[in-house]
């Protein structure tokens, strides 16, 4: 019986083989690194606000009274002034926790005013590098700089 099983996976071994290569073949998204148009910048204006919304009201569990379900986020802001324009960024940092106490889970960008900034723009995405590492923001909104009139 021992000698049947063995026959049996021995069968199986070339299909085994033939999807490992396939999938060797196709192109991973993970492996693929997207090539990213980078330029330099400077933030020059950065600020942050607590957020929260009401998600949902249900009952106590004994006496009957209402508990309200709520979300909290910090929504930070950046300016960054990318040479012919100014581009305006926002991300949202999720808070855990009650109204007395509640914690980040994740970290912000972190640019502060006046920090140089490597980034890439993308439709509605910014990529910025902090730390070496990429960090995906949204573009609220992108504007040329006003140019300035000609002297005569």
């Amino acid at each position: 019986m021992g000698r049947e099983c063995r026959k049996r996976a021995m069968r199986r071994l070339p299909f085994f083989a033939f999807l490992a290569t396939i999938a060797a073949l196709i192109p991973s998204p993970i492996h693929a690194e997207k090539a990213r148009a980078w330029q330099a910048g400077k933030v020059i204006e950065s600020g942050s606000q607590r957020m929260s919304e009401i998600t949902g009201v249900s009952n106590g569990p004994v006496d009957g009274t209402a508990m309200v379900d709520r979300r909290q986020w910090d929504s930070e802001h950046f300016v960054v002034d990318a040479g012919d324009r100014f581009i305006w960024i926002s991300d949202a940092v999720r808070r855990m926790g009650g109204s007395t106490l509640s914690f980040r889970v994740g970290k912000g960008a972190g640019l502060a005013p006046g920090e140089s900034v490597t980034f890439a723009v993308e439709r509605d995405s910014i990529y910025v590098l902090v730390d070496g590492k990429e960090r995906k923001l949204h573009v609220d909104r992108i504007a040329l700089k006003p140019s300035e009139p000609s002297k005569p």
